[in-house]
């Protein structure tokens, strides 16, 4: 049972040795709900703020790029907003960025995968489009759940929340 896996595997748990952990800097700062992180292949990465804003962060520079154009409208209330974030295994040629979103609506706010194309100059997100939205919008601004990742076949996988509708019977 699981006290006897705790039991089991605890104290190797314990016996980690110092050397493991990892000192943490901050690398930008002054963000707003910083969400998702995709690399690209220059080294830099895109972030995207809760809020609704997608910004480039160059690492090395410690810079922190002015908010890109073309990001879709979403609705930020509770935890809703702009979410996940992932680069198309063929980025180098097509520059596509896949980014999961809550999407408001008359009649409620859904979970959706909105796919553009990064310009040139990184500046903004061109011939966006929503590929997938849930079918059932719900009034709340809990459990939108998503994240973006693509298998190495190249399917791209999207998680969603239960919205807290009927929760007790996801899953």
């Amino acid at each position: 049972g699981a006290a006897s896996y705790l039991t089991r595997t605890r104290p190797r748990a314990m016996a980690m040795p110092q050397t493991s952990l990892v000192a943490l800097k901050p690398v930008v700062t002054g963000l707003d709900n910083p969400w998702g992180l995709a690399f690209l292949p220059d080294g830099t990465a895109l972030l995207t703020e809760r809020t609704g804003t997608l910004r480039r962060v160059d690492v090395k520079a410690a810079a922190l790029s002015n908010p890109i154009s073309g990001v879709p409208v979403v609705d930020s209330d509770g935890q809703g907003g702009l979410l996940g974030i992932a680069i198309d295994p063929d980025f180098t040629t097509n520059r596509l960025v896949y980014m999961s979103f809550a999407e408001p609506g008359d009649e409620g706010n859904c979970t959706a995968v909105f796919r553009a194309r990064l310009s040139d100059d990184a500046a903004a997100l061109e011939n966006g489009t929503v590929i997938f939205r849930q079918n059932r919008r719900a009034k709340s601004g809990h459990h939108f759940g998503s994240r973006l990742v693509f298998g190495r076949d190249g399917h791209l996988f999207v998680t969603t929340g239960e919205r807290n509708v009927l929760r007790e019977q996801a899953q």
